[in-house]
């Protein structure tokens, strides 16, 4: 049972009172008793007592009067004790009860209601209640401070996180506008080089007319230096993506050694130029890898030309993998090991002394300026590669000495059972096959060459391609291309006047590009490949707009080609001709 104080005092001296009450009683009555006997004996007659005897009653009577006093005394002396309780309770009722109750009320009000803090508690007097009180009031104060001080941190903290918010919002535009000013960049770099590389192939390939072999010549340097600059343009873009973390890795599961004997293939021309002589070891044992295929090309590509750049006449180069990772260097050892494969590209070239193996892998850092004057380069691509190994979770090193050649090592995660197992099954993925590829057209129209050579006749200027781009350069170049084609040429400079075309006049093929004024090649895409009468007219994108999410994109608006900037023209040919022989069959 829960009491308050003043019910816990009142029963103690209720308790008192009683207790004094009853001991009073139990005399009272004692002092009544022994009356009721001396009076019997005072009562006897006295005639025939002697002197002494008389002497005695005598002095009992005197005491039963004294009794009678007693008895009135012990009477007032029990209804003051119970005076003195109520009075005794109703002092410390006043005196303590009631402050610590104040004090209770006073802390269930601070403890319900937060804001209820500026509560104090006044008490009279100097005691220890009155202390008890002054200690509660400073504690309220204290408390009522350390509220205001946190009310003001949280506004503080509310207008941080505005401020924060606003940041972030500003940030997110800003990213924004930098993935646009990419996007735009790349289309803006990549247009003129595609018009300046299209009609370098145009004149080489004599389509414009005959050159002799000076001009041949002429033509193919040019032609080399566009590619250069090609290059340089996809590593700042490259790196562009990179520090923005826009870039983008797809990983599969394919055939490490596979890959590296295609990229040996590809470039064994430039070993055999230079007079270098080139190895390769892959053991049987290689497991698989879970990579992106292009990326690891990109990095494998980039340290072979460096071997090759940086090896002199009749030195060596050699590539190999290591089913697991071994020392680094010294006693370091890299604690993936098992879960990682390793492939070291080694040459007998310059070499690199101590102070430029640190800064090898930054962004524009060349070994000196008379290496940079013999072989060029940016100084990006190993930046690029690294970066690429790194987003793999791998990693790259370098062991080099000044004037006996350098080893460049990279780390590539192993497929797991499972992805191990699935690849062994399905050969497209263990070859690492793009998600969107030609193949089976390419296959049907090779498998049907009579179909070839229908299509290829009389029938072909019967047919028409809608040509859709707002660059006339653009235009005129994959005008010219196509040329090579017996068709009909309708263009158009926009999203919109491109469907007018597409509904007014029957097309077998529509080519264009992603950024169109009005309508974006995406959704002109999107309609025709949802219109139930033009869904079944192929189209192909051509267009400067490269990166991987963009081609995805076109392929889930439907689009049947992708074709990205600068293009071969012979290529683009190509594979307008096979889809518009695919579309026959």
């Amino acid at each position: 049972m829960n009491l308050s104080i003043t019910q816990k005092l009142a029963i103690g001296f209720l308790t008192i009172a009683f207790s004094t009450a009853a001991v009073g009683t139990l005399a009272y009555v004692s002092l009544l008793r022994i009356s009721s006997e001396l009076q019997v004996v005072v009562a006897a007659p006295l005639n025939t007592a002697s002197a002494r005897d008389r002497e005695i009653v005598q002095r009992v009577r005197r005491l039963i009067r004294q009794s009678a006093q007693d008895k009135i005394i012990l009477f007032a002396g029990m209804i003051l004790s119970f005076i003195i309780a109520w009075w005794g309770w109703l002092f410390l009722s006043r005196q303590v009860a009631d402050p610590i109750i104040s004090l209770t009320q006073k802390a269930d009000l601070i403890s319900r209601q937060s804001g209820k803090l500026h509560e104090t508690v006044t008490i009279s007097g100097q005691d220890e209640t009155k202390k008890l009180a002054m200690a509660f009031n400073q504690m309220s104060a204290s408390l009522q401070e350390q509220q205001m001080e946190i009310e003001r941190i949280n506004r503080e903290l509310e207008r941080r996180d505005q401020l924060l918010g606003e940041a972030n919002a500003k940030l997110e535009r800003l990213n924004a506008m930098k993935s646009d000013f990419l996007s735009i960049l790349s289309h803006e770099l990549r247009t003129p080089l595609t018009v300046i590389k299209g009609y370098l192939s145009l004149i080489k390939n004599q389509r414009l007319g005959p050159i002799n072999e000076q001009q041949l010549k002429g033509l193919t340097i040019a032609d080399e230096r566009a590619d250069h600059l090609n290059s340089l343009i996809s590593d700042l873009l490259d790196l562009s993506r990179i520090e923005l973390n826009k870039y983008e890795i797809r990983q599969e599961v394919w055939d490490l050694a596979k890959m590296a004997e295609a990229a040996v293939d590809s470039m064994r021309p430039l070993f055999e130029k230079k007079g270098l002589r080139f190895k390769t070891h892959m053991p049987a044992e290689l497991p698989l890898v879970y990579a992106d295929k292009q990326k690891v090309s990109q990095v494998l590509t980039n340290l072979l030309s460096n071997a090759i750049k940086f090896t002199p006449a009749g030195g060596e180069v050699i590539l190999e993998a290591l089913p697991s990772v071994e020392e680094r260097s010294g006693e370091e050892i890299w604690p993936e090991g098992d879960d990682f494969v390793q492939i070291n590209v080694k040459d007998t070239g310059i070499g690199l002394a101590e102070e430029e193996i640190q800064k090898i892998f930054d962004k524009f850092y060349q070994v000196d300026d008379s290496v940079t004057r013999e072989h060029g380069g940016s100084g990006l691509g190993l930046c690029i590669a690294r970066n690429i190994v790194e987003l793999h979770h791998g990693r790259m090193w370098v062991k080099s000495r000044k004037g006996e050649g350098s080893t460049f090592s990279f780390t590539l995660p192993k497929a797991d059972s499972s992805l191990m197992t699935e690849a062994k099954a399905a050969p497209s993925a263990k070859e690492g096959k793009p998600l969107f590829s030609l193949a089976a057209a390419d296959e049907k129209v090779s498998s049907d060459s009579r179909k070839r050579q229908k299509i290829g006749g009389e029938d072909m200027a019967e047919r028409s391609i809608l040509l859709v781009d707002n660059n006339p350069l653009i235009q005129q170049l994959i005008i010219t291309c196509l040329g090579a084609l017996p068709c009909k040429i309708i263009t158009a400079s926009d999203g919109i006047e491109a469907l007018e075309r597409v509904f007014q006049t029957p097309v077998d093929l529509i080519v264009l590009d992603i950024n169109l004024p009005r309508l974006s090649g995406y959704d002109l895409c999107q309609i025709i490949k949802t219109n139930e009468k033009t869904k079944h007219i192929p189209v192909v994108i051509l267009s400067a707009s490269a990166q991987r999410s963009e081609i995805e994109r076109g392929f889930q608006m439907g689009a049947n080609d992708y074709i990205t900037h600068p293009f071969v023209p012979e290529e683009v040919v190509k594979r307008i001709h096979n889809l518009m022989i695919s579309k026959t069959a």
